[in-house]
């Protein structure tokens, strides 16, 4: 898939329904691991983000994604989020192309970006890597027992 067949825009109204509602399945599982339900996870993700875009393919919703602050000012840190639906795997490699890009945009905001990821989201997981973020330790989640595993990038 090309590069102009993905577009990064705001968010619209409307985006986080149609993610919600087309939510590839790793995702979905991520959520509810985390004690959560797409469509309230989408909202909330977006309602303390810094910074928050949508990722478009052949002009619709493909996944939404930003940064939320974590941090005081004299330890800004952020904390990166993306979920997608099954467009997200069909235009990896343009998405991967664009990456680099938008974690430069949080990593200026943010110097030090920091989450956690499903530790059984295995294409997360290589993803996070690939896109050079260090993969630390793993924990239980607390409200749900599974597991989970921490991710970094430094701003260096």
């Amino acid at each position: 898939m090309s590069l102009s067949a993905v577009e990064i825009r705001e968010v619209r109204p409307g985006d986080v329904d149609f993610v919600a509602e087309h939510m590839r399945a790793a995702d979905i599982e991520e959520v509810r691991a985390s004690g959560h339900e797409p469509f309230d996870a989408l909202q909330r993700s977006l309602a303390v983000s810094a910074m928050a875009w949508c990722a478009e393919v052949k002009g619709m919703p493909a996944a939404l994604f930003g940064v939320a602050p974590l941090g005081v000012a004299l330890d800004p840190r952020g904390a990166p989020w993306f979920l997608g639906t099954d467009a997200v795997p069909r235009s990896r490699r343009a998405l991967a192309a664009l990456t680099p890009r938008y974690i430069a945009q949080m990593l200026g905001a943010f110097p030090h970006l920091i989450n956690c990821v499903h530790s059984r989201n295995t294409v997360a997981v290589a993803w996070l890597e690939r896109s050079g973020f260090v993969l630390g330790a793993t924990f239980d989640h607390p409200a749900t027992g599974e597991p989970f595993t921490v991710f970094e990038m430094r701003h260096v």
